[in-house]
């Protein structure tokens, strides 16, 4: 019963008319305290693409029905389709490693590990890709072309290639 009497006298002082006004003004001060941090929270929301990354990629998954960045890879892609219908060899040996890398950093973005296109190729399989045979034999031209550079391009390896990239990203639902 004591310690309910020390409540109601702390209580009281609290209520006291000339403390009331110091009360309001602590009250300000912590409504403004606030306020300002509110407004950093809110800023670093955005600076840090926090809701881009949890918000935004969703709800435009959602709404276009296609992965998120889709367009970008879309466009990339036809950039280099552009470059592998050149008739110069340097242009179609320039869009199959393109098409590698595409391939590549699109699979890094869905999570596979490791440190090479190799490592990434080994954890997939044909429930995924149904040309994922072939999606390595274009890897080794990949790799053939990049590492020899006297090696003879031969045109129909390299469409066939070409294809095999193309419908990995098409069985991707990338487009």
């Amino acid at each position: 019963m004591q310690s309910l009497g020390n409540y109601n006298s702390i209580f009281n002082f609290l209520l006291y008319p000339e403390f009331s006004g110091v009360l309001l003004l602590i009250k300000v001060i912590f409504l403004l305290v606030s306020l300002v941090f509110l407004a950093i929270i809110v800023i670093l929301i955005f600076k840090t693409r926090w809701i881009k990354f949890f918000i935004f990629e969703d709800v435009a998954e959602t709404f276009t029905a296609r992965p998120y960045g889709a367009n970008k890879i879309y466009r990339d892609w036809q950039m280099i389709k552009g470059k592998f219908a050149s008739h110069k060899e340097n242009d179609k040996r320039l869009a199959i490693i393109e098409a590698d890398d595409l391939l590549n950093n699109l699979f890094k973005q869905m999570g596979y590990k490791g440190d090479s296109m190799t490592d990434r190729l080994n954890q997939i399989d044909a429930k995924k890709i149904s040309n994922i045979d072939k999606v390595w034999q274009a890897h080794k031209l990949r790799n053939n072309i990049v590492y020899n550079p006297d090696y003879k391009l031969d045109r129909e390896l390299a469409d066939k290639s070409f294809e095999a990239f193309e419908k990995a990203l098409r069985e991707l639902d990338i487009f």
